[in-house]
């Protein structure tokens, strides 16, 4: 039967994040799906609509009020006026990225990724005809922005640029200053930006700013949102795409060939958790701020363990290099011994092998679990060796 695969299969592999035992009492901080679950007025609309016959296919586009509301809470928090002409609804964020390069991307187009990266970017880039080209930012600086890096990056070849602001998996939120340089480059390169922005609500230090906010970038970005973990709808798939009303074409029309539309009922959910949404981020928010920097500080008290500042989305990354272990030996061993899952750093580019991923993804009871666990295992494993 392999021989039948096609050569491009390796192109969809990902980098597995560790050896998956079987053990009952495992703390899971690893993925980003956490234990909060859809809020139940959300779902009990939802089943409502769902017996009223909200089972057919929806228009390609996305259903007409779901755009017209998302269009305006981005005018109500960020001043932006998308028409509803500029939005596509998805299913997901990763499929909103897969059609936007697919839409942009020629065969041997260069695309700019900023490492660390969310491991699908790749993979995505290649299915679509193109080549990643890795800009590796530096710990040292929090894993912000590196003009002259990305500037060398930049060839005749080089089509488009990622961003991800909030960060999966640092943390780090780029500054309205960075975007503001960074949009400079942009412009002398024409450049398109692919902004991933799907945890718009988790920003610590300032307010979110949108990359097509930012004096010029309008017409040079394609923003990716989602509402998996804003609103931990991580189920229901339903992520959207803001850009100009032609691209939204293309997208469509390709999409027409893929999954045709978002689930109906799905949106449907989308509507009640925008019109409840000042309720559920501020819940979220609080919820997810206090689990992140309790194992920020916690985490922070361990020595070999060096913990970034996170200054949003819901990810924990711990330098693990005193311990003179890579980060896939050191989570594979905490899984084992510590019974604590979490992502070593390789997964998101060579340059953090040497680091580790946490999610604020339970309770603070179970954290503390977690805590405790880690504490030991490092006692043990690492600092009797």
């Amino acid at each position: 039967m392999k021989r039948f695969l096609a050569k491009k299969y390796n192109n969809f592999k990902i980098k597995h994040s560790m050896k998956f035992i079987n053990q009952e009492n495992v703390i899971d901080l690893s993925l980003g799906d956490s234990d909060l679950t859809t809020d139940l007025e959300v779902i009990e609309k939802t089943f409502i609509d769902t017996k009223n016959g909200h089972t057919h296919y929806a228009n390609p586009y996305g259903l007409p009020e779901l755009r017209s509301l998302l269009c305006n809470s981005f005018m109500e928090d960020y001043q932006l006026n998308y028409a509803i002409d500029e939005c596509l609804i998805t299913t997901s964020g990763n499929h909103a990225i897969w059609l936007a390069l697919h839409a942009i991307i020629n065969k041997g187009d260069e695309v700019l990724i900023l490492e660390p990266y969310y491991p699908f970017y790749p993979q995505q880039v290649k299915a679509a005809g193109g080549k990643p080209v890795f800009v590796q930012l530096e710990s040292s600086q929090g894993f912000h922005l590196d003009l002259d890096k990305i500037t060398n990056s930049i060839t005749p070849k080089t089509k488009a640029l990622i961003i991800n602001s909030p960060n999966n998996p640092t943390g780090c939120c780029y500054t309205k200053i960075e975007l503001e340089k960074l949009a400079k480059i942009v412009i002398k390169h024409d450049l398109v930006v692919i902004a991933d922005e799907i945890y718009t609500h988790f920003c610590y230090k300032e307010k979110h700013v949108p990359f097509s906010a930012i004096k010029n970038m309008r017409d040079h970005t394609i923003l990716i949102g989602s509402f998996s973990k804003n609103y931990v709808m991580t189920g229901w798939r339903v992520g959207y795409i803001f850009t100009n009303p032609e691209l939204i074409f293309i997208m469509k029309e390709i999409n027409e060939n893929n999954t045709f539309t978002s689930p109906t009922i799905s949106q449907k959910a989308a509507i009640h958790a925008l019109n409840f949404r000042n309720r559920i981020q501020k819940y979220l928010y609080n919820q997810f701020k206090e689990r992140l920097f309790y194992l920020y500080n916690e985490i922070n008290k361990i020595s070999p363990l060096k913990p970034l500042k996170p200054e949003g989305a819901i990810y924990l990354f711990v330098d693990i290099s005193k311990t003179k272990m890579t980060g896939e030996d050191f989570a594979n061993l905490l899984l084992e011994k510590g019974n604590v899952a979490v992502i070593p750093g390789y997964s998101y580019g060579n340059s953090t092998k040497n680091f580790i991923r946490l999610t604020a993804s339970r309770n603070l009871k179970e954290l503390e679990i977690a805590i405790s666990r880690i504490k030991e295992f490092v006692n043990k494993f690492i600092l009797r060796k």
